[in-house]
């Protein structure tokens, strides 16, 4: 009866931190497009960076956003930008700038919304919501 060599234990193992290496690069490969939507847009509002103040024809909201990204963040990456339940990506009325204005990476900007006339944000807490797919800030304002 003739018995058959098999391979040495050491090349086996070799062959084996191959194949785990093998498949670890290919999970890093495939799931790095998700990973990098993440953190390219990541932004953040400051301690103290929202606020609301009383202005003559309504209350003014300011919120200063920050890009702690890595790319810059463009006025259609905004997914979300909402006071209470008001949407600022399509009212049409009030000063969104920010939302209309590229954002570079490292540096910070004002969102200033000023309603004229009727004033969905009278006095009292609201809640500032920001988004993009890096991910939604929330913060809570006051008004005089």
């Amino acid at each position: 009866m003739k018995h058959f060599k098999g391979i040495t234990p050491v090349i086996s193992i070799i062959i084996l931190l191959l194949i785990t290496v093998a498949i670890a690069g290919a999970a890093y490969t495939f799931l790095g497009g998700y990973l990098g939507a993440y953190t390219e847009k990541a932004f953040t509002i400051p301690p103290g960076g929202a606020f609301c103040y009383a202005g003559t024809d309504g209350n003014t909201v300011v919120a200063t956003v920050q890009n702690m990204g890595t790319t810059t963040i463009k006025a259609e990456d905004w997914s979300v930008a909402q006071i209470d339940e008001y949407d600022l990506l399509t009212a049409g009325t009030g000063d969104t700038s920010l939302i209309t204005e590229d954002l570079p990476t490292q540096s910070s900007k004002e969102l200033i919304d000023t309603m004229k006339g009727t004033d969905p944000w009278g006095s009292g807490s609201h809640v500032l919501r920001l988004g993009t797919a890096s991910g939604v800030v929330t913060d809570r304002i006051v008004c005089p």
